[in-house]
């Protein structure tokens, strides 16, 4: 455990080295490995009083201003080793009281990716996209893969692009009428394959169907699996159906994308130019976007950030220009993740 090996190192350098060197913070010393350990626990879900401690013994450190390289004085290193030593024996009694829940082998996915990164199975855009419901889907859906709980992973996963395939089919065709769950499919399969196929091959059935679902007739047959009393999907089949979902919901976010996509390729933008003019341009894009989507909530950020991706002007640049105009009263956020001009 690097955690542990960090405390331990502290330990023995001050136990075993006549001179045991304070060094900085970037270093190879005491006070770069107490930074180390100070970082770990907080990107840790360990609730310890051994991160107060640590911070706490950093700054007596620091503020008694050794050199760089210079050895603490023999007190200190007591102190610090029987200080480590303490914090060791905290962290072990913490760990042997939680409960933990094994994680289940999770192919090529990342473990730890699935539990704090989910967003990462998608371009920054496709996620900010995401309504709340299908992003809370696939969030469940990846903890319940780390946990083995394929069945649950799947119908997450198949909730989720139901969401954005009935957007989808409004967005294209107008209003689908509601349905239990995986009704969507259904009709959207009824919708896009015709009778004079019926007893064609799968493949050919799908071969008039639009890109964004292609893998219409497997998620069909996912929701269909799931939902028969005897049989149940196995991890590998969780982890296929949770990376089919996010290509298509990627798939649809592009044909969202490519509707609202304005032509610029007569915008010229400097991205050197005066800041001004900058934001007048964002401003001006924010305003035609939001009249073109039609939508009662504003403009989506992430459309806008594809366009503006499409011009070449940098998403930190973006961000100035956005909280610039928030500030001065230009535009404001209908909701969360929504903007309008004023």
């Amino acid at each position: 455990m690097e955690l542990g090996a960090h405390i331990d190192h502290i330990k023995r350098a001050c136990e075993h080295l006549d001179e045991p060197k304070l060094g900085s913070a970037d270093g190879n010393y005491l006070l770069a490995t107490l930074y180390e350990i100070e970082n770990i626990l907080r990107n840790s879900t360990l609730e310890t009083p051994v991160t107060g401690q640590v911070v706490n013994f950093r700054k007596r450190l620091e503020s008694d201003n050794f050199e760089n390289g210079e050895t603490i004085p023999e007190e200190l290193s007591t102190e610090l080793a029987q200080s480590a030593t303490t914090w060791l024996h905290l962290i072990q009694r913490e760990l042997n009281q939680e409960q933990r829940i094994p994680a289940e082998n999770t192919g090529l996915l990342d473990p730890d990716k699935l539990l704090n990164s989910p967003e990462d199975l998608f371009g920054q855009y496709v996620w900010n996209w995401l309504d709340e419901q299908p992003r809370n889907d696939i969030i469940e859906a990846c903890k319940t893969i780390i946990i083995g709980c394929s069945t649950s992973s799947v119908i997450l996963s198949l909730r989720a692009v139901e969401y954005c395939l009935r957007d989808w089919y409004e967005y294209k065709n107008g209003h689908l009428d509601g349905g239990p769950w995986g009704f969507v499919l259904d009709q959207l399969m009824e919708e896009y394959t015709t009778e004079e196929k019926s007893n064609d091959t799968v493949l050919t059935q799908l071969s008039d169907l639009p890109p964004v679902l292609s893998n219409l007739y497997y998620l069909k047959e996912k929701r269909n699996e799931v939902n028969h009393p005897e049989r149940s999907p196995d991890p590998q089949e969780a982890r296929k159906t949770l990376m089919i979902v996010a290509a298509t919901i990627t798939d649809i976010f592009a044909e969202y994308r490519n509707g609202m996509m304005p032509d610029v390729s007569g915008i010229d933008v400097d991205i050197n130019e005066d800041e001004d003019d900058l934001e007048d341009l964002i401003k001006k894009l924010i305003a035609e976007l939001d009249e073109e989507d039609e939508e009662e909530d504003g403009l989506h950020e992430s459309v806008l950030f594809s366009v503006t991706h499409e011009l070449g002007i940098p998403e930190s640049i973006v961000d100035e220009c956005l909280q610039n105009l928030l500030y001065s009263g230009r535009i404001y956020e209908p909701t969360e993740d929504t903007i309008r001009a004023i």
